[in-house]
């Protein structure tokens, strides 16, 4: 009877080996050339599977089951020791092409795991095989060494209690998780961005000139860590700014909302928020707060004091000073004559033919303003502020129909001038000015240019000239849409000119 049940066992093992097997290296095989066609790098750990582990298991299963070779020889101890080797090698190998599946593909579950984990698996992979090698393999019992085992450890802790201190502070920081790869970091005062968590140290990529930095985990563990995460994190500045007392606090809140409205870095929601912060003993304090994605912060904070200092200028305020200075920062603003203002306004074709009583005239209603590079002068939709005629610099002016893109449809350069709504009231504009480099502006009220136009039937078709010049051009580069979208405007201001 139990010769019978040999035989049986012998049969359903000879045919699981000689059935199974095959379809086991034919789904391996088929799996792993899918794999390295994708680029997969798991492709490697599974035909290490079918060339190298499968094999050793099939001799080891016939020798052990078929032929009937009993675990106590010596040789077949050996061979079972070759089979866990093999598994741990294929094991190690398909550990590492995991932890690289985030260069490969960035939005993979990999790319969230820090490096340290995988070197965590892999030595315990490590120092289970060889244990059960030892013990379940060769019948070593491994408790016997176990006093020993600890002295020498002891032994072994003090002589590397700093290299041990990185690699528990580096377990430590897998726990916690504090950052991850690709997060911006304040460690200690430096900026840093993580590139890759060790067992024993992490690599950071320096702010300030882009240099490799390696810093023990030890370290890490007593730093300070401020994380302001990665791209598409939404982060709040806040930055003080004085302003002399002389200095109404509305005005220069609006001015500096203004500004803070004009930066396309800053998000709208949450809005940014400007306040009257404390009174100093020379200076009004204002505090400016505002969202934005933290990797923008750098440029934003360029273009917001960049347009701050040229918003200051045209609205004539006063930035505090310390108490020593002596002066006011209106003093140092180079100041635009009556004369200068006059003599840039017969050098534009537009004023060319206008007597010499009616350019005095129109400098007093006439401002001089200047603007940053890529600053906003006049937007889409939104009522010109007066007549602009360009002093100094280039200007670009810009469309964009429904939810299509920005085009840019013309530049303008000195002598040239823009901003015809505003001889329409409130109309709003029906393209964008920015300043393509530094641009000195005059600005002459709308009410003024309406008067001359009443007084002078030669200016009113010369201008009106110059708009249906302008307004041809604009609708050849934008199309028929936008003809459409001007015609209410354009109808409007040759009704006007129709009633001189």
């Amino acid at each position: 009877m139990e010769a019978s049940f040999l035989k049986q066992e012998i049969f359903l093992w000879g045919l699981g080996l000689v059935l199974g097997m095959p379809i086991l290296i034919l789904v391996l095989g088929e799996w792993s050339e899918r794999l390295a066609r994708r680029g997969n790098p798991l492709a490697q750990g599974l035909r290490q599977i079918r060339h190298v582990v499968l094999p050793v298991l099939v001799v080891l299963l016939v020798l052990r089951h078929l032929v009937g070779v009993t675990d106590a020889a010596a040789w077949l101890q050996s061979l079972e020791t070759l089979l866990w080797l093999t598994v741990a090698y294929a094991g190690l190998t398909l550990l590492r092409n995991t932890s690289t599946f985030s260069d490969l593909y960035p939005t993979a579950w990999v790319s969230g795991v820090p490096g340290l984990f995988f070197v965590l698996v892999r030595t315990v992979m490590i120092f289970w095989v060889l244990a059960y090698i030892l013990a379940g393999v060769w019948g070593i019992e491994l408790g016997r060494y176990a006093t020993s085992l600890g002295f020498a450890g002891m032994a072994v802790a003090f002589a590397l209690q700093e290299p041990l201190s990185n690699l528990v502070s580096g377990f430590l920081l897998l726990a916690d998780r504090p950052f991850q790869v690709g997060d911006w970091c304040q460690i200690d005062g430096r900026w840093v961005l993580v590139q890759q968590t060790g067992w024993r140290t992490t690599r950071f990529e320096s702010y300030e000139d882009g240099a490799t930095v390696v810093v023990p985990n030890g370290v890490l563990g007593k730093a300070d860590i401020i994380n302001y995460g990665q791209r598409g994190t939404r982060h709040v500045m806040r930055h003080m700014i004085h302003f002399s007392h002389d200095d109404p606090p509305n005005v220069v809140k609006q001015v500096i909302m203004g500004v803070l409205e004009s930066v396309d870095e800053i998000l709208a929601d949450p809005a940014p928020e400007v306040m009257t912060y404390a009174y100093e003993e020379n200076a009004i304090v204002y505090r400016m707060s505002f969202y934005l994605d933290f990797w923008d912060w750098v440029p934003a904070r360029d273009h917001v004091y960049t347009q701050l200092y040229y918003a200051i200028r045209r609205h004539g305020l006063t930035l505090a000073r310390p108490l020593a200075f002596r002066g006011g920062i209106n003093a140092l603003k180079p100041q635009k004559s009556v004369q200068q203002i006059a003599d840039t306004l017969r050098a534009s074709s537009l004023f060319a033919s206008l007597p010499p009583e009616t350019i005095d005239g129109l400098v007093t209603a006439t401002s001089v303003h200047d603007y940053a590079e890529n600053e906003h002068i006049v937007r889409q939709g939104k009522p010109d502020d007066g007549f602009y005629v360009i002093v100094t610099g280039e200007v670009t002016v810009t469309m964009q129909v429904g939810a299509g893109p920005v085009q840019h449809i013309a530049y303008h350069t000195a002598g040239d001038f823009f901003g015809e709504m505003a001889l329409l009231g409130n109309e709003p504009s029906p393209v964008g000015v920015i300043a393509a480099t530094d641009v000195r502006v005059l600005i002459i009220d709308g009410h003024a240019i309406t008067q001359l136009l009443d007084q002078s039937p030669q200016f009113a078709l010369e201008m009106n000239f110059f708009i249906e010049k302008r307004q041809t051009h604009i609708n050849t580069m934008v199309g028929v849409e936008t003809e459409r979208r001007n015609q209410t405007a354009r109808h409007d201001w040759i009704s006007m000119i129709k009633k001189l």
